[in-house]
């Protein structure tokens, strides 16, 4: 009929129409195959031959309605309504539409997003918003609260914590960053600097952990402060880990504090008060990690800038473009416990990764021998370490197995 093909998810409704992600809505198919892996053979009229596999994963873009493709915060904010922050504004995915926010009297031309937080009903958005005071709006039951500096935490005493991005975090009973006589903690040093905080996280101890470029700092209150004053400072300065950039910290399910950086990962043991901090793991470069995750048995996932990493106690697995992302950097991670889905944020568009069905997923690598390739123009005559993208097609391979 020459309409494409469409996909309808086992035990639903929905039709999904995989011709128009790749650009094939008129083509006539002639045959689908699943393989003993789970792949989908698809094979069109003129068109060529097409292998869908990965489909743990499902990924969306700019051509989708996303703002922007480079996707820096994600938040659960209800059963079906996810928040993206992007380098161009605030996405509500519902409905698999995604739905921009437009800002009040917000005078920047992108609306970086830094960061996005939820305390119950209340969403905090970090970013570059040109304005002069903190914006508010409702969503449906959520009331939405835009800041325009690059991080927020409250309190479980109700504390309002904004970080700055001039080596200094603002400390407030109330969330208004312009009320006369706040206290202004500052960080390394007594001064003004350029130094952005990128992250503050509150542990369950009460203790305040604050990532920076400059590095990561814990601020513990003492007993029976009103914490808002008296604040004691931890450093990392004989970590080199600890005392360069820091750019997510993540609480997991085993009370460990996790923090990625600039030079690679670390986790705080709140049990024991033990720090360990990893460069590398079982060969794998951790340096220039951007967020930090953990899924339901607790194992923590990586974003990376070479790519998301799966550290399963002693075990790595790596993920990158060559394995279905749609870029090798990965700037932001969401975990979603009642999908069981992690939200992968890179600087191409976002994925769904769909935690039950990677588990089940194992493919086995062929025995084959390749006698010959040609894509579009190019004729290759070695074969080692190939990479074709999803975008490219005309690939013609002779081998034998």
């Amino acid at each position: 009929m020459s309409k494409g093909f469409y996909c309808i998810p086992n035990g639903t409704d929905e039709i999904i129409n995989i011709g128009s992600k790749m650009g094939l809505e008129h083509a006539l198919v002639n045959n689908y195959l699943e393989d003993k892996e789970g792949n989908i053979w698809i094979s069109t009229y003129g068109k060529g031959v097409f292998c869908l596999n990965n489909l743990y994963l499902k990924s969306f873009s700019e051509e989708d309605g996303l703002s922007s493709n480079s996707v820096n915060s994600i938040m659960k904010a209800a059963s079906n309504t996810l928040l993206i922050g992007t380098f161009h504004g605030l996405n509500i995915l519902e409905n698999k539409t995604f739905i921009p926010v437009k800002i009040k009297n917000a005078t920047s031309l992108t609306e970086y997003i830094y960061g996005v937080e939820k305390y119950e009903n209340d969403v905090y958005i970090c970013g570059s918003f040109g304005l002069k005071e903190i914006a508010h709006s409702d969503y449906n039951q959520l009331k939405f609260h835009f800041i325009n500096y690059a991080s927020f935490c409250k309190t479980s005493r109700g504390i309002f914590l904004i970080g700055t991005g001039v080596n200094t975090v603002i400390v407030s009973d109330e969330l208004n960053a312009k009320k006369p006589n706040l206290s202004i903690l500052s960080l390394f040093g007594d001064s003004v600097s350029i130094n952005r905080v990128n992250k503050i996280v509150e542990d369950s101890e009460k203790n305040i952990w604050v990532g920076s470029a400059f590095g990561l700092f814990k601020l513990t209150s003492p007993n029976g402060g009103d914490g808002k004053t008296g604040w004691e400072k931890t450093f990392f300065t004989d970590n080199p880990i600890l005392d360069a950039k820091i750019n997510a910290i993540h609480l997991d399910k085993e009370n460990n504090v996790w923090f990625a950086g600039e030079k690679g990962i670390a986790t705080y043991d709140l049990k024991d008060d033990s720090m360990h901090s990893f460069t590398s793991i079982n060969g794998y470069d951790l340096s220039s990690s951007t967020s930090i995750a953990s899924d339901a048995v607790n194992r923590i996932w990586i974003g990376n800038m070479k790519g998301l990493f799966m550290l399963d106690n002693n075990s790595v697995t790596k993920l990158n473009s060559r394995t279905g992302l749609p870029s090798d950097e990965v700037l932001s991670l969401h975990f979603d416990a009642d999908k069981n889905m992690l939200y992968v944020g890179t600087n191409a568009g976002i994925s769904f990764l769909d935690i039950t069905k990677f588990d089940r997923y194992h493919p086995t690598a062929p025995q084959v021998k390749i006698t010959h390739l040609k894509a579009g123009d190019s004729v290759y005559t070695n074969f080692d370490k190939l990479v074709f993208k999803p975008n490219m097609n005309d690939i013609s391979i002779n081998f034998r197995g």
